[in-house]
């Protein structure tokens, strides 16, 4: 959406005024061609050069075993892939507003997708992903049962998952050595809190209760 505000905001900025009618024209469309490019279209995730810009490969999530036929109301600040992707260097990662999770090789081939179930969020899901080893980590802190997981990288296969006592939440989670341990450390209401990254055991002594 941030190119749309641009085009209102560019009448503003310009010294010769634009008409307000075509800034809003253009707006419009650009906005009405995101929202079918994410919900009609498929064309996420996509991948640049980092070094020139060009498009390298651009591919579809669809058919996803047991993703919801319902679209996900989301608010327009958060829209449907606010999470960050990540990679572990052989791979890349994507997980989107309706539970959806997609794993690509790194040349776009399609590596593995699952849903998580349709997310009770008003916002809508916004927790980034983690890799980490052979993991990939999810803060799933959703209404109607938040939980912290991690996927075998290689075929999405849920490695451990911990049901959380928590309320709906949109941070992201960050990964801490401790020692010779590696902790995921969450942000969320009530609590701040942490977990061993490689098995999801709860770590009491970190539990950091806000005022």
């Amino acid at each position: 959406m941030g190119f749309s505000a641009s085009c209102l905001a560019a009448a503003l900025l310009l010294k010769r005024r634009l008409p307000v009618g075509w800034t809003l024209g253009v707006a419009a469309t650009v906005t009405v061609l995101l929202l079918l490019s994410i919900l009609v279209w498929d064309v996420f995730p996509t991948c640049f050069d980092a070094e020139t810009g060009r498009l390298l490969w651009s591919r579809p999530v669809a058919g996803v075993p047991a993703s919801p036929p319902e679209v996900p109301q989301v608010t327009a600040d958060t829209g449907f892939a606010a999470p960050s992707m990540a990679t572990d260097g052989k791979g890349a990662f994507a997980i989107f507003a309706n539970g959806d999770v997609a794993a690509f090789e790194l040349d776009g081939r399609p590596r593995w997708a699952r849903n998580l179930g349709l997310p009770e969020n008003h916002y809508g899901h916004s927790s980034s992903l983690l890799a980490w080893n052979d993991f990939l980590l999810i803060q799933y802190d959703e209404g109607a049962r938040p939980r912290l997981l991690a996927l075998k990288t290689a075929d999405g296969e849920t490695a451990w998952e911990v049901v959380r006592e928590t309320e709906i939440s949109w941070a992201s989670p960050i990964l801490v050595r401790q020692g010779t341990a590696d902790m995921l450390i969450l942000n969320a209401s009530p609590a701040v809190a942490a977990y061993l990254a490689r098995t999801g055991r709860f770590l009491p002594r970190f539990f950091a209760p806000r005022a």
